[in-house]
Protein backbone atom coordinates (compact mmCIF):
# COMPACT_ATOMS: atom_id res chain seq x y z
CA UNK A 1 0.00 0.00 0.00
CA UNK A 2 2.78 2.42 0.55
CA UNK A 3 4.18 1.79 -3.09
CA UNK A 4 0.26 2.69 -4.04
CA UNK A 5 0.14 5.56 -2.53
CA UNK A 6 3.40 7.24 -3.69
CA UNK A 7 2.43 6.32 -7.24
CA UNK A 8 -1.00 7.96 -6.58
CA UNK A 9 0.85 11.16 -4.93
CA UNK A 10 2.98 11.25 -8.42
CA UNK A 11 0.42 11.08 -10.25
CA UNK A 12 -0.83 13.78 -8.58
CA UNK A 13 2.30 15.63 -8.21
CA UNK A 14 2.40 15.46 -11.66
CA UNK A 15 -0.84 16.66 -12.74
CA UNK A 16 -0.42 19.79 -10.94
CA UNK A 17 2.15 20.97 -12.40
CA UNK A 18 1.10 20.04 -15.76
CA UNK A 19 -2.31 22.15 -15.26
CA UNK A 20 -0.08 24.90 -13.47
CA UNK A 21 2.12 24.95 -16.33
CA UNK A 22 -0.79 25.17 -18.52
CA UNK A 23 -2.71 27.88 -16.74
CA UNK A 24 0.54 29.97 -17.16
CA UNK A 25 1.02 29.64 -20.64
CA UNK A 26 -2.18 30.65 -21.57
CA UNK A 27 -1.81 34.00 -19.21
CA UNK A 28 1.09 34.99 -21.37
CA UNK A 29 -0.74 34.02 -24.49
CA UNK A 30 -3.61 36.22 -23.58
CA UNK A 31 -1.08 38.70 -22.52
CA UNK A 32 0.37 38.70 -25.98
CA UNK A 33 -2.95 38.50 -27.70
CA UNK A 34 -3.89 41.90 -25.70
CA UNK A 35 -0.83 43.62 -26.48
CA UNK A 36 -1.01 43.08 -30.10
CA UNK A 37 -4.59 44.87 -30.23
CA UNK A 38 -3.48 47.55 -28.55
CA UNK A 39 -1.21 48.03 -31.20
CA UNK A 40 -3.73 47.78 -33.90
CA UNK A 41 -5.59 50.38 -32.13
CA UNK A 42 -3.02 52.84 -31.45
CA UNK A 43 -2.34 52.21 -35.42
CA UNK A 44 -6.01 52.98 -36.11
CA UNK A 45 -5.72 55.85 -34.20
CA UNK A 46 -2.56 57.51 -35.87
CA UNK A 47 -4.51 57.35 -39.22
CA UNK A 48 -7.65 59.22 -38.07
CA UNK A 49 -9.12 59.71 -42.27
CA UNK A 50 -7.61 62.94 -42.04
CA UNK A 51 -4.47 64.69 -43.75
CA UNK A 52 -1.90 66.24 -41.75
CA UNK A 53 0.41 69.43 -42.18
CA UNK A 54 3.41 67.35 -44.71
CA UNK A 55 0.57 64.76 -45.62
CA UNK A 56 0.39 64.28 -49.72
CA UNK A 57 -3.35 63.27 -51.25
CA UNK A 58 -3.41 61.43 -54.41
CA UNK A 59 -6.52 62.75 -56.26
CA UNK A 60 -8.41 62.22 -59.28
CA UNK A 61 -11.19 64.50 -60.61
CA UNK A 62 -13.62 63.76 -64.07
CA UNK A 63 -15.08 66.95 -65.02
CA UNK A 64 -14.55 68.09 -68.46
CA UNK A 65 -11.31 66.36 -68.29
CA UNK A 66 -9.49 63.47 -66.19
CA UNK A 67 -7.05 65.35 -63.92
CA UNK A 68 -4.92 63.83 -61.57
CA UNK A 69 -2.00 65.22 -59.55
CA UNK A 70 -1.01 65.30 -55.98
CA UNK A 71 -1.71 67.62 -53.38
CA UNK A 72 0.56 68.82 -50.51
CA UNK A 73 -0.24 70.39 -47.58
CA UNK A 74 2.83 72.63 -46.46
CA UNK A 75 1.55 74.85 -43.53
CA UNK A 76 -1.46 76.72 -42.63
CA UNK A 77 -1.61 80.46 -40.93
CA UNK A 78 -3.96 83.49 -39.99
CA UNK A 79 -3.76 86.86 -41.92
CA UNK A 80 -6.43 90.06 -42.43
CA UNK A 81 -7.50 91.30 -45.49
CA UNK A 82 -7.22 95.26 -46.72
CA UNK A 83 -10.51 95.77 -44.76
CA UNK A 84 -8.31 94.19 -41.46
CA UNK A 85 -10.88 91.38 -41.76
CA UNK A 86 -8.83 87.96 -40.51
CA UNK A 87 -8.40 85.25 -42.19
CA UNK A 88 -7.12 81.87 -42.21
CA UNK A 89 -4.87 79.98 -45.21
CA UNK A 90 -3.15 76.82 -45.92
CA UNK A 91 -0.13 76.92 -48.59
CA UNK A 92 0.07 73.82 -50.88
CA UNK A 93 1.91 72.64 -53.45
CA UNK A 94 0.11 70.53 -56.54
CA UNK A 95 2.01 67.87 -58.71
CA UNK A 96 0.42 66.85 -61.97
CA UNK A 97 0.61 62.90 -61.95
CA UNK A 98 -1.48 62.21 -65.08
CA UNK A 99 -1.58 62.47 -68.77
CA UNK A 100 -3.95 65.80 -68.40
CA UNK A 101 -2.46 68.78 -67.83
CA UNK A 102 -4.25 70.19 -64.58
CA UNK A 103 -6.34 73.26 -64.32
CA UNK A 104 -8.03 75.08 -61.34
CA UNK A 105 -7.76 77.94 -58.78
CA UNK A 106 -8.65 78.11 -54.94
CA UNK A 107 -12.01 77.85 -55.73
CA UNK A 108 -11.65 73.61 -55.69
CA UNK A 109 -10.69 74.28 -52.05
CA UNK A 110 -13.54 74.38 -48.97
CA UNK A 111 -12.60 75.32 -45.25
CA UNK A 112 -14.49 74.64 -42.45
CA UNK A 113 -14.48 76.05 -38.23
CA UNK A 114 -16.16 73.36 -36.24
CA UNK A 115 -18.20 71.73 -38.99
CA UNK A 116 -19.55 75.50 -40.16
CA UNK A 117 -18.48 76.39 -43.76
CA UNK A 118 -16.49 79.44 -43.91
CA UNK A 119 -16.38 82.16 -46.35
CA UNK A 120 -13.84 81.75 -49.47
CA UNK A 121 -16.18 83.57 -51.75
CA UNK A 122 -14.22 87.34 -51.09
CA UNK A 123 -11.37 85.55 -51.39
CA UNK A 124 -12.16 83.57 -55.01
CA UNK A 125 -9.53 83.99 -56.95
CA UNK A 126 -7.14 85.36 -54.67
CA UNK A 127 -4.73 82.71 -54.31
CA UNK A 128 -3.47 79.18 -56.01
CA UNK A 129 -4.32 79.46 -59.76
CA UNK A 130 -2.56 76.53 -61.91
CA UNK A 131 -3.12 76.47 -65.17
CA UNK A 132 -2.18 73.96 -67.92
CA UNK A 133 0.04 72.34 -65.23
CA UNK A 134 1.73 68.98 -67.10
CA UNK A 135 2.55 65.72 -65.71
CA UNK A 136 5.72 65.85 -63.27
CA UNK A 137 5.31 69.76 -62.67
CA UNK A 138 4.71 71.56 -59.50
CA UNK A 139 2.80 74.98 -58.31
CA UNK A 140 2.49 76.23 -54.45
CA UNK A 141 0.10 78.95 -53.35
CA UNK A 142 -2.21 79.20 -50.66
CA UNK A 143 -5.83 79.15 -50.74
CA UNK A 144 -7.92 81.06 -47.91
CA UNK A 145 -10.74 81.95 -45.67
CA UNK A 146 -12.15 84.55 -43.85
CA UNK A 147 -12.42 83.67 -40.40
CA UNK A 148 -10.40 84.04 -37.02
CA UNK A 149 -8.64 80.90 -36.24
CA UNK A 150 -8.52 81.76 -32.40
CA UNK A 151 -12.47 81.04 -33.09
CA UNK A 152 -12.94 77.23 -33.48
CA UNK A 153 -11.65 74.70 -31.93
CA UNK A 154 -11.36 72.42 -35.21
CA UNK A 155 -10.46 74.06 -38.21
CA UNK A 156 -10.15 71.76 -41.80
CA UNK A 157 -9.44 72.39 -45.27
CA UNK A 158 -11.08 69.96 -48.42
CA UNK A 159 -10.26 69.67 -51.47
CA UNK A 160 -12.01 66.53 -53.47
CA UNK A 161 -12.12 63.84 -51.05
CA UNK A 162 -9.07 65.07 -49.64
CA UNK A 163 -9.66 66.76 -45.67
CA UNK A 164 -7.13 68.24 -44.45
CA UNK A 165 -7.04 68.75 -40.49
CA UNK A 166 -5.05 72.52 -39.52
CA UNK A 167 -6.59 72.87 -36.09
CA UNK A 168 -8.18 70.78 -32.88
CA UNK A 169 -8.76 66.98 -31.96
CA UNK A 170 -7.91 65.79 -35.22
CA UNK A 171 -4.81 66.78 -35.99
CA UNK A 172 -1.99 64.48 -35.02
CA UNK A 173 1.33 64.58 -33.50
CA UNK A 174 2.92 64.47 -37.23
CA UNK A 175 0.97 66.96 -38.28
CA UNK A 176 1.93 69.31 -35.05
CA UNK A 177 5.54 68.69 -35.78
CA UNK A 178 5.39 69.70 -39.76
CA UNK A 179 3.77 72.59 -38.62
CA UNK A 180 5.87 73.64 -36.15
CA UNK A 181 9.08 73.34 -38.67
CA UNK A 182 7.14 75.68 -41.02
CA UNK A 183 7.82 79.36 -41.30
CA UNK A 184 4.29 80.53 -41.01
CA UNK A 185 3.71 84.26 -41.60
CA UNK A 186 0.80 86.61 -40.87
CA UNK A 187 -0.10 87.48 -44.58
CA UNK A 188 -2.42 90.70 -45.68
CA UNK A 189 -4.51 90.23 -49.11
CA UNK A 190 -6.98 91.90 -50.79
CA UNK A 191 -10.15 90.70 -50.59
CA UNK A 192 -11.76 92.43 -54.46
CA UNK A 193 -9.88 90.81 -57.46
CA UNK A 194 -8.48 92.54 -59.87
CA UNK A 195 -7.80 92.32 -63.32
CA UNK A 196 -4.22 92.37 -63.14
CA UNK A 197 -3.29 89.60 -65.40
CA UNK A 198 -0.27 89.81 -67.94
CA UNK A 199 1.19 87.51 -70.57
CA UNK A 200 3.74 85.27 -69.81
CA UNK A 201 7.06 87.19 -69.39
CA UNK A 202 10.66 86.54 -70.44
CA UNK A 203 13.08 84.96 -67.81
CA UNK A 204 15.41 87.90 -68.75
CA UNK A 205 18.99 87.04 -66.82
CA UNK A 206 20.66 90.00 -67.67
CA UNK A 207 24.10 90.22 -65.88
CA UNK A 208 25.18 92.95 -63.61
CA UNK A 209 27.80 94.24 -61.41
CA UNK A 210 25.72 93.40 -58.03
CA UNK A 211 26.65 90.00 -57.26
CA UNK A 212 27.19 90.38 -53.66
CA UNK A 213 24.19 88.30 -52.74
CA UNK A 214 22.60 88.10 -49.61
CA UNK A 215 23.48 84.46 -47.97
CA UNK A 216 19.94 84.66 -45.53
CA UNK A 217 17.53 82.12 -46.27
CA UNK A 218 14.99 84.53 -46.52
CA UNK A 219 13.07 85.50 -49.50
CA UNK A 220 13.39 88.95 -51.13
CA UNK A 221 10.00 89.46 -51.92
CA UNK A 222 7.91 86.52 -49.44
CA UNK A 223 4.40 87.19 -50.60
CA UNK A 224 5.21 87.38 -54.29
CA UNK A 225 2.69 84.21 -54.89
CA UNK A 226 -0.23 85.64 -53.04
CA UNK A 227 0.14 89.68 -53.58
CA UNK A 228 1.12 92.33 -55.80
CA UNK A 229 4.39 94.85 -55.00
CA UNK A 230 3.93 98.25 -55.41
CA UNK A 231 6.34 100.53 -57.52
CA UNK A 232 7.14 102.52 -54.14
CA UNK A 233 7.76 99.03 -52.44
CA UNK A 234 10.35 97.59 -55.54
CA UNK A 235 12.03 100.71 -55.52
CA UNK A 236 13.68 100.21 -52.43
CA UNK A 237 15.36 97.21 -53.53
CA UNK A 238 18.73 97.86 -55.34
CA UNK A 239 19.44 96.48 -59.22
CA UNK A 240 20.79 93.16 -58.10
CA UNK A 241 17.94 93.01 -55.44
CA UNK A 242 15.37 93.27 -58.31
CA UNK A 243 17.15 90.57 -60.54
CA UNK A 244 17.36 87.98 -57.25
CA UNK A 245 13.71 89.07 -56.57
CA UNK A 246 12.47 88.49 -60.36
CA UNK A 247 13.72 85.16 -60.89
CA UNK A 248 13.21 83.87 -57.40
CA UNK A 249 9.91 83.69 -58.10
CA UNK A 250 11.04 81.03 -61.44
CA UNK A 251 13.09 79.44 -58.40
CA UNK A 252 10.20 78.86 -56.35
CA UNK A 253 8.28 76.88 -58.90
CA UNK A 254 11.78 75.00 -59.25
CA UNK A 255 13.64 76.39 -62.06
CA UNK A 256 17.14 76.15 -62.75
CA UNK A 257 19.35 78.95 -64.46
CA UNK A 258 21.91 79.02 -67.21
CA UNK A 259 23.22 82.25 -64.85
CA UNK A 260 26.00 80.59 -62.79
CA UNK A 261 25.83 83.23 -60.09
CA UNK A 262 21.88 83.04 -60.05
CA UNK A 263 22.26 79.32 -59.83
CA UNK A 264 24.89 79.20 -57.06
CA UNK A 265 22.39 82.28 -55.29
CA UNK A 266 19.78 79.74 -55.40
CA UNK A 267 21.74 76.53 -54.51
CA UNK A 268 22.20 78.08 -51.09
CA UNK A 269 18.54 78.28 -50.29
CA UNK A 270 17.33 75.61 -48.21
CA UNK A 271 13.52 76.08 -49.81
CA UNK A 272 15.22 75.91 -53.19
CA UNK A 273 14.57 72.49 -54.96
CA UNK A 274 15.79 72.94 -58.70
CA UNK A 275 14.77 70.42 -60.93
CA UNK A 276 13.57 71.88 -64.19
CA UNK A 277 15.84 72.93 -66.63
CA UNK A 278 15.35 76.98 -68.43
CA UNK A 279 14.48 75.18 -71.47
CA UNK A 280 11.80 72.46 -69.67
CA UNK A 281 9.73 75.46 -67.77
CA UNK A 282 6.05 75.96 -68.25
CA UNK A 283 5.73 79.63 -67.46
CA UNK A 284 1.67 78.45 -66.79
CA UNK A 285 2.33 77.35 -63.75
CA UNK A 286 2.95 81.09 -62.26
CA UNK A 287 -0.55 82.89 -61.16
CA UNK A 288 -1.34 86.66 -61.99
CA UNK A 289 0.15 87.80 -59.04
CA UNK A 290 3.34 86.37 -60.11
CA UNK A 291 3.22 87.25 -63.88
CA UNK A 292 1.82 90.70 -62.63
CA UNK A 293 4.96 91.42 -60.14
CA UNK A 294 7.26 89.78 -62.24
CA UNK A 295 6.21 92.51 -65.01
CA UNK A 296 6.63 95.30 -61.99
CA UNK A 297 10.06 94.43 -61.46
CA UNK A 298 11.10 94.25 -65.17
CA UNK A 299 10.24 97.88 -66.13
CA UNK A 300 12.31 99.09 -62.91
CA UNK A 301 15.35 97.01 -63.54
Amino acid sequence: MGIVKKIALAFIVAAVLFFGVRMITGDNSSSSNTSNDTSTTTSEEEDNGYHQVGDTASLYYKNNKKMEFDCTLNEWGKGTDTDGKSLIYANFTIKATGTEAVSFTDDYFTFYGDDEQLNTEELSNWGIEVSNLSKGRKATGMAACLGDADDYDNIEVEIGDAKFALKGENVLQRGLDAQSKADSKDIKVQTKDSDTSTDSTDTDESTTDEDDYSTSDDYILPDSSSRIYSDDELSTLSSGELRIAKNEIYARHGRRFKDESLQSYFDSKSWYNGTIEPDDFDEGVLNKYERANIESIAALE
